[in-house]
């Protein structure tokens, strides 16, 4: 079957799963903890929401087909924006007048400016990565588009002489601003010939086939999960380590992940579990961790509390040896986490029931967020996993 589209969820249950997705929503049941406390995690995914936000920007500038009228519709929307006023220069010291000439400069370095930022959030984005990981730097790959755009909108960093003169303010009175702005042009030029190349074509054929492919994974789990069971109890669980004492290796994330995953589905809990299905992601705070999706035999939903504790027990003090961390959902703040899923409700007893749906709101940006954004993994490594497919009743 096909892979359900954002539409068949509500739109508001999609809002909230996506804000649980990218959003400080969690509290953390740290080593020396034996409850779960909030946690204040303002800047948790700084790197995700500013990833987004050049995701975003540069499809937009990918969106229009020559340069001429990019920078044409670029002019028209920040002349609206008013500044610079073209009768006062408030840069300068003298406080001269801005010519008509020196306005259309200036509109000009705001072109170039506007094809560069995004490249420049993203590269700061990765040397930051490399500072926080310093022994096991995360590689992020990202939507074609990104991929392409960079490759060449990024080398005119270095026909600008760096970072520093690409504000207008100073770009504007450039000398050499007209040789920059051509410059911009042509590698804009260079980014639409490419993108209608037939390698640019089957890169993003590859891309759009390996998302269809996971959503079409999870969703087709879940239900076949449903249709084999009475129902089942779900718990959600996001696993790591403590980064404290510095990031986790990602071999050793996962030799401990494969660990507790045999632990708890073959031994622990063979009983009661039916299923589970996990995540890898990666953020600057978290490091490498994962979010993991446990389902159990519906009668195990009165016990939803004490199979939670028994996953992060064997979790944080069995396999990681009291270096693990376990998150969840921060269940108490009702007016935002009413879409997800919440202790009070655990169990799914049909498809499409409120549970259902805030499972569904939880998976749907989880496995999305790849078409922005992934995790570039060795050979032999999987970012995403699910148990064996229950054979049909």
């Amino acid at each position: 079957m096909p892979p359900r589209h954002a539409s068949s969820l509500l739109p508001d249950q999609l809002e909230k799963g996506r804000y649980w997705l990218i959003q400080p929503m969690l509290e953390a049941r740290l080593p020396e903890e034996s409850h779960f406390k909030p946690v204040n995690l303002a800047e948790e995914f700084s790197d995700t929401f500013s990833i987004l936000r050049n995701d975003r920007q540069i499809k937009k500038l990918a969106a229009v087909t020559t340069y001429g009228t990019l920078a044409t519709r670029l002019m028209e929307a920040f002349r609206k924006k008013g500044a610079p006023k073209p009768e006062h220069n408030p840069y300068m010291f003298d406080h001269r007048p801005l010519t008509e000439e020196g306005e259309h400069h200036w509109r000009q370095a705001q072109v170039i400016q506007a094809l560069i930022d995004p490249v420049l959030g993203l590269r700061a984005i990765e040397a930051q990565s490399r500072r926080v990981s310093q022994r096991d730097a995360a590689v992020r790959r990202y939507h074609p588009h990104v991929e392409c755009y960079r490759k060449h909108i990024e080398p005119l960093l270095d026909t600008l002489g760096g970072s520093e003169l690409l504000s207008p303010d100073l770009l504007f009175d450039h000398p050499h601003l007209d040789k920059y702005y051509q410059a911009a042009g042509d590698a804009f030029t260079r980014f639409q010939e490419d993108k209608v190349s037939q390698a640019f074509k089957k890169k993003l054929e590859a891309h759009r086939r390996r998302l269809y492919n996971s959503k079409r994974s999870v969703n087709e789990y879940v239900d076949a999960l449903i249709n084999a069971h009475p129902g089942v109890c779900v718990i959600y669980l996001g696993l790591g380590h403590d980064v404290r004492a510095g990031h986790a290796s990602l071999s050793d994330v996962k030799q401990d992940f494969a660990k507790f995953l045999q632990k708890a589905t073959i031994r622990t809990f063979a009983d009661q579990q039916v299923g589970y299905l996990w995540k890898l992601s990666h953020s600057l705070l978290r490091g490498y961790h994962h979010h993991c999706f446990f389902f159990f035999q519906p009668e195990e939903a009165q016990y939803w509390d004490i199979l939670t504790d028994c996953l992060c027990a064997l979790w944080s003090d069995d396999i990681t040896a009291g270096k693990g961390v376990a998150y969840q959902p921060y269940y108490r703040q009702t007016t935002i986490n009413n879409a997800l899923l919440l202790a009070e409700h655990p169990a799914i007893h049909r498809k499409g029931d409120d549970t259902y749906l805030r499972l569904m709101a939880m998976l749907e940006p989880l496995v999305h967020i790849d078409d922005v954004t992934y995790l570039e993994l060795p050979k032999g490594v999987r970012s995403l996993g699910r148990g064996q497919l229950p054979k049909p009743r």
